[in-house]
């Protein structure tokens, strides 16, 4: 007699395939005789410990695990194959059978050497000593590609889809974005630009989508796939370009009165993907650091983020009491360019004006600033005539 909490079981003679327990419930004046399982589920047991599916890529080693026990004790163990046995349709598959040192349950295994594309199907064990199957699903893939579109131009304001497809398809996998080297994430929308603004989306179908691009959303963007295979995960990569037109700007400088020889500095910033390469020009012949005007120059390039890039050049003092040169920043990547021409004017005890080409007006401020402008109308008109003069020639 066994007591378990208020409820009394009494044990029948175990006899198998007929043998129950009976529960004698409390408070009533006869005995319920009920059924609650078979005893023999009890003491049988056959199972794949593989998960199922189980998924491989093709050259692989599968390998599918099958245990089993009846009453105690050790069953033969035989494997099917889509209903067949192994042994008529897979002849070349391995199995091996070990049984335990106390012989109460044997450990099957079924190994695929060099998986191929037919080993893919149903795998079932079984056995002629108990009851019942256990089966499982074998996938075999050829190892997945991705295949981005083709590098694309931004487009301001439209709508910008990236796309990377998978080829073949696998299921369970996941596709994340990153965008210069930063993650974005995957499945949902997304702050591309970190202005706290949902500007992009990733679809179920692993598509990036760029909401009313402007030129902050061009650099390189990569499509990373990540899913697990054979019991192992895998991550693979690739990149899409998205690039943007050059452009150009200097920093307008307007110093006057500078003491003489003082040095020159323009600052010109070229925005575009692939990051621009910056030179600086004079009369179409590239300015280097070996001298210039009687002066040294010097030129530091800073990148400023993975789309722009800024140049600064250092120019000695331009000789005499009244001078006047130009030079032009040019910036180009592989696919395009644009440039920007700045004018040197040097006049009086060494002030010096620098415009960038359109400002025609700041020269007559200049002008009037100067000491050299007591008769100000007229040598405001000089000077826009020299300007004007100056870059007809050019």
């Amino acid at each position: 007699m066994l007591q378990i909490g208020s409820t009394r079981t009494k044990e029948l003679s175990v006899i198998p395939h007929i043998s129950y327990i009976l529960t004698v419930l409390p408070f009533q004046k006869s005995f319920l005789c009920k059924p609650l399982f078979n005893l023999t589920d009890i003491f049988a047991d056959l199972s794949v410990r593989n998960r199922n599916p189980v998924t491989a890529f093709i050259g692989d080693r599968v390998s599918l695990v099958c245990e089993g026990s009846y009453q105690w004790e050790a069953v033969e163990i035989y494997w099917l194959y889509n209903g067949l046995p192994v042994s008529d349709v897979r002849p070349l598959y391995d199995v091996t059978e070990v049984v335990n040192s106390l012989e109460t349950f044997t450990t099957s295994t079924l190994t695929i050497n060099n998986a191929r594309k037919f080993d893919h199907g149903q795998f079932t064990c079984a056995s002629s000593d108990m009851p019942g199957r256990a089966t499982v699903m074998v996938n075999i893939y050829a190892e997945p590609q991705l295949r981005p579109i083709p590098d694309v131009t931004l487009q301001y304001g439209g709508s910008l889809v990236l796309t990377c497809h998978v080829i073949p398809l696998i299921q369970e996998a996941s596709m994340y974005w990153s965008k210069n080297g930063e993650l974005i994430g995957t499945t949902g929308t997304h702050d591309l630009d970190g202005d706290r603004k949902i500007d992009g989306e990733v679809l179920r179908n692993g598509s990036l989508i760029v909401y009313a691009a402007d030129k902050t959303d061009a650099g390189l963007y990569t499509c990373l796939l990540r899913y697990i295979i054979n019991r192992r995960s895998e991550t693979i990569s690739a990149n899409v370009n998205v690039n943007a037109a050059v452009e150009v700007t200097i920093k307008e400088y307007i110093k006057m009165n500078s003491p003489l020889f003082e040095p020159i500095k323009i600052t010109c910033t070229a925005f575009g993907y692939p990051v621009p390469e910056i030179s600086w020009q004079f009369k179409n012949f590239t300015i280097g650091g070996d001298g210039f005007w009687g002066r040294d120059i010097d030129i530091i390039h800073r990148p400023r983020s993975p789309i722009s890039v800024t140049s600064e050049i250092t120019i000695g003092d331009l000789p005499g009491t009244f001078a006047m040169a130009s030079v032009r920043c040019d910036g180009k990547n592989f696919f395009s360019n644009a440039s920007q021409l700045s004018l040197i004017i040097k006049f009086g005890n060494g002030s010096v004006a620098l415009l960038d080409g359109s400002h025609l007006e700041d020269a007559s401020l200049l002008v009037e600033k100067s000491q050299a402008g007591r008769n100000s109308s007229l040598f405001r008109i000089l000077i826009i005539l020299c300007f004007v003069i100056y870059t007809v020639i050019k």
